[in-house]
């Protein structure tokens, strides 16, 4: 009787502390069963996730970025232009005012003029420009943009100064380069030929090409260099190699102003500067 006792004893023991623990187990809602995951909870991240900075536009949708820019104007906008260019040369110094205007024609078409007006040191009217651009389709994943642009230059007077003294007529034709690195730094240039029709033997065949760097610190700010050549073939061969320097600041999305600093021929050193003051206003019509 006493084994018996013993035995019945120990089995309920074992009831009771089975249960006991069975109870702790629904309580803590842990399981010991190995294939039960563990719950987990999520914590909420308080780090804020960064918000890009708003790209300023015009409300015509063009953008005030110039590293951003397409390399012709919108359908139907119309861009006003206007610079004083002043030459220093040895021994005299040329004034000159320059307006025109640019048309976006149909979406990646341009057409334009310029019309030159010389101050110092004689006043007058220099050389009637027209220009059609056309853009091509993007490349490189939209990185590179090209176009094709010809320019007809149509002498007035041989009574002022200008790059285009002495000639009757010219005519180029060349494809403007843009190719984005990033959000701050992008190639430029272009390359191209044409002729140039003179008095007496003064004509001749003309090549020419520039490349730089275009940078933009901020979002209304843009920053340039080119360094190019330009070699006129005929009867009294030469070659030019110009270096322009350029800023650009944009008010409110329309409005570009920008100074230029120019060598006209860095093989005769800083003795021909260029200097440029300009202005373009966009309006969409």
């Amino acid at each position: 009787m006493k084994w018996g006792k013993c035995w019945l004893w120990i089995v309920v023991l074992s009831l009771a502390l089975g249960a006991q623990a069975y109870a702790q187990e629904d309580d803590t809602g842990s399981a010991d069963d190995p294939w039960e995951l563990p719950e987990t909870k999520e914590t909420e991240s308080t780090e804020e996730e960064p918000v890009a900075e708003p790209e300023v536009v015009s409300p015509y949708g063009y953008s005030a970025a110039e590293i951003d820019r397409p390399l012709s104007l919108p359908r139907m906008m119309i861009e006003a232009r206007g610079q004083l260019n002043i030459d220093i040369v040895p021994g005299d110094n040329w004034v000159s005012l320059r307006s025109g205007a640019g048309m976006g024609i149909i979406n990646n078409l341009e057409a334009g003029l310029t019309f030159p007006l010389s101050v110092s040191p004689e006043p007058g009217v220099a050389d009637l420009q027209l220009y059609g651009l056309y853009e091509l389709a993007p490349m490189a994943g939209k990185k590179l943009k090209a176009a094709v642009r010809g320019t007809m230059i149509i002498p007035l007077t041989d009574d002022v100064w200008s790059p285009w003294w002495g000639a009757d007529f010219a005519m180029l034709v060349d494809a403007p380069l843009k190719y984005r690195l990033n959000d701050m730094f992008a190639l430029i240039g272009s390359s191209g030929l044409g002729f140039m029709l003179g008095k007496g033997n003064n004509d001749y065949f003309i090549i020419f090409a520039d490349a730089g760097v275009l940078a933009q610190p901020t979002e209304l700010l843009s920053l340039s260099m080119t360094l190019g050549v330009k070699a006129f073939m005929g009867d009294n061969s030469d070659a030019l190699i110009p270096m322009v320097m350029r800023g650009q600041y944009t008010l409110l999305g329309d409005l570009d102003v920008f100074v230029d600093v120019g060598f006209l021929d860095l093989s005769e050193g800083a003795d021909f500067v260029q200097l440029i003051f300009g202005a373009a206003y966009r309006v969409k019509l």
